[in-house]
């Protein structure tokens, strides 16, 4: 092995002008490697920006593409939305109504009375009134901080009108809820039962919309309370964020199967939920010509790599040609005809990592995207130019002794 090492290093020396002339040839190629994989490389952190900068959303409409606040949202529907792995931040609700106390009838009217009560999953969709960081104004009871994640029969009420009924948390409150049974887009009164239920959090709303709940009660009590009813239990209204853009293909594929239909601008208003609209053309636009480039610059990644296998060969084969009396003395004085060539694949290797270094300091001028993403391309880089070099020695050693002392220039 030390044999090996020194002669690699002397014949380096030996042939000096051979030797800058490979490492420039190795630094060039390797500079045009980096080149095209900074591009690409620039191509995804830019498109990764895009992603950030531009967040794909989603509501759930009726077939018509009309987003309003009275939907009948199956939840097999919302759930399979919601729950998918490229969704994040999910804002939903069912509007319900109720009457105080228990056993309430059905108004005469058939009309839905007018306190509003909604169920939600967590506190980003309460229309409170929000301090400078975005925290909603709510007042919990102490350990009921998560009342909205769990499926106990609470609720959090207006902080307006808890002070006028002279309420406090703690306290429980019985109602009888009713919901709207919706006709195509026309809605009648339907009573779904009692609940007592305990005040555990009061809020401040933001204004005084007559729009905003009275009552806020979990989204996973009410499933229960509705599986309890033997009724199916819906959402009014849902939007989410699509947290990763770029499985939007996916993202849709999927919704179709789960039973979404797509918009149809032209359709009749109903109050069936079963639409998916979402709101991608300012992303695609932007994102569509440079992902293109990237898709096109990563399908030439192997006519490259067979580019690069192919110069290492020629360029290594071209340089050691002349070496072949060379090789044949080394040989006819007693070199072994494996060490011959590990010399020379030595050579090749270490000449190769001087012009890959060379390269290397100055990736962090050159690339748009960061020098430290392309290191590790450069090691494939060097694997098949060395592929290149070790091809060139084979060739060459398959000369005998006699060939090489007259065949050579």
């Amino acid at each position: 092995m030390r044999f090996i090492l020194f002669s690699i290093f002397r014949n380096i020396g030996k042939h000096g002008v051979k030797s800058l002339t490979s490492v420039f040839l190795s630094m060039l190629l390797a500079l045009f490697f980096t080149a095209f994989s900074g591009n690409i490389l620039a191509g995804q952190a830019q498109l990764e920006q895009i992603g950030r900068s531009m967040p794909v959303s989603a509501d759930i409409t009726d077939p018509s593409g009309s987003r309003n606040t009275l939907l009948q949202i199956p939840d097999t529907l919302l759930q399979a939305a919601v729950s998918h792995p490229a969704v994040t931040d999910s804002r939903y609700y069912a509007l319900l109504y109720y009457e105080y106390g228990l056993g309430c009838p059905v108004p005469d009217s058939g009309v839905v009375p007018d306190n509003r009560l909604w169920c939600l999953e967590n506190e980003n969709t309460v229309p409170a009134w929000r301090d400078a960081a975005g925290t909603p104004a709510i007042t919990y009871l102490d350990g009921y901080q998560q009342m909205l994640h769990s499926h106990e029969a609470v609720c959090m009420v207006n902080a307006e009108l808890m002070k006028a009924m002279g309420w406090q948390l703690g306290d429980p409150l019985a109602i009888t809820i009713f919901e709207a049974g919706y006709q195509d887009i026309s809605s009648t009164c339907q009573k779904v039962g009692d609940a007592v239920l305990t005040l555990t959090a009061s809020y401040q709303p933001e204004n005084l919309e007559e729009s905003f709940p009275l009552l806020i009660l979990p989204a996973g009590w009410a499933r229960d309370y509705y599986q309890e009813h033997s009724r199916p239990f819906s959402v009014s209204c849902a939007s989410f964020t699509i947290g990763d853009p770029f499985r939007l293909n996916a993202f849709k594929a999927d919704m179709k199967k789960a039973g979404f239909q797509n918009p149809n601008p032209l359709g009749e208003p109903s109050s069936k939920g079963e639409a998916l609209l979402v709101y991608d053309d300012a992303f695609i636009r932007a994102s569509s010509p440079i992902k293109r480039n990237v898709t096109l610059l990563q399908r030439l990644y192997p006519l490259i790599f067979l580019l690069i296998a192919l110069l290492g060969f020629l360029i290594s084969f071209l340089l050691l040609r002349s070496r072949r009396q060379e090789m044949a003395i080394a040989r006819s004085l007693g070199t072994g005809r494996l060490r011959t060539p590990l010399i020379l694949v030595g050579e090749n290797a270490v000449l190769q990592l001087l012009g890959v270094g060379a390269a290397a300091l100055s990736i962090p001028y050159l690339a748009a995207g960061g020098g430290r993403q392309l290191f590790p391309l450069l090691s494939g880089y060097a694997a098949v130019y060395l592929l290149g070099g070790i091809a060139a020695v084979a060739m060459l050693g398959r000369m005998s002794i006699l060939e090489q002392f007259t065949n050579f220039d």
